[in-house]
């Protein structure tokens, strides 16, 4: 089975106040509480059938991605890092680190 959000009611989350401070960065535990509760209730409020679209998928066959020890050096820093975390940058192999990912970083304004 695929679930996914619908786009009505992607949209209709989008109206509330809380993805208004998410938008600016803020986490989730930051926005006021009531801010928060409102648009929680609200989910909780609606019935299956105005979020979610259901698919059968019969031939889908779940196969786990095998673990690896294949390790290759970050092109930065020298560290060893498993391959499944290798980012490229600049065409070469980069840890996440030293990708440049940074967690959002709330900017007062």
């Amino acid at each position: 089975m695929r679930y996914s959000l619908l786009p009505d009611c992607v949209d209709a989350m989008g109206k509330f106040e809380f993805f208004v401070y998410r938008k600016k960065g803020i986490e989730p535990s930051q926005i006021p509480l009531e801010v928060r509760r409102e648009v929680i209730q609200w989910v909780y409020d609606q019935p299956d059938e105005a979020m979610f679209k259901v698919e059968a998928k019969p031939d889908f066959t779940y196969k786990p991605v095998k673990g690896s020890f294949n390790k290759t050096k970050c092109s930065v820093c020298g560290e060893y890092v498993f391959d499944r975390y290798v980012r490229m940058k600049d065409g070469l192999p980069v840890c996440i680190p030293c990708s440049g990912y940074e967690k959002a970083v709330l900017v007062e304004r």
